[in-house]
Order: structure tokens, then sequence, then C-alpha cells
């Protein structure tokens, strides 16, 4: 990748497109276990935006080659036990 990502700055293409992450590789509704729905779809794009957003905010987003969101069929409640 890295010499790919060399050329590519060489070629004069543009530096976000050179280390844009592969997302969604191959295709949405492999990350999402159980039925896959439009809403669910909805659901997997924008936790992916957060995720990759907060990997541009802490600097980490070209220290990682592909990061993605996996939706699961789980639906849980945090608790607090905090008064």
């Amino acid at each position: 990748k890295d010499e790919v990502r060399e050329l590519g700055i060489a070629l004069g293409i543009d530096e976000a497109s050179v280390w844009r992450h592969p997302f969604p590789g191959p295709g949405l509704a492999i990350r999402i276990l159980g039925e896959v729905t439009a809403e669910r779809c909805a659901i997997l794009q924008q936790a992916d935006a957060i995720m990759i957003e907060e990997l541009h905010k802490s600097g980490h987003y070209r220290m990682i080659g592909q990061a993605f969101v996996v939706l699961l069929p789980v639906k849980s409640v945090g608790v607090s036990l905090l008064q």
C-alpha cells in the first residue's frame, strides 16, 4: 500500500483519495449480522462516519490501513452504579 500511495501522490492524485480507507470493501451487507434492512444500513453508515471522523480527529486515520464498523443483532442497556 505504501508504494501505491507514493505512486498516487507522484501522479498528482489528491491526498484524500490516496489515503482513503477501502470502505465499504465487500459491501455494507456483509457487515450487518442478522437481517439487512434499509434502516440497519443507515445506522451502519452513520456509525462508520462517526468512527472515521474520530480517527481523523485523533490523528490515527493514516496509521490504520482499514477500519470499519460491524452492526451486531444485540440490544443492550448501559446501567450506571453511580448515584
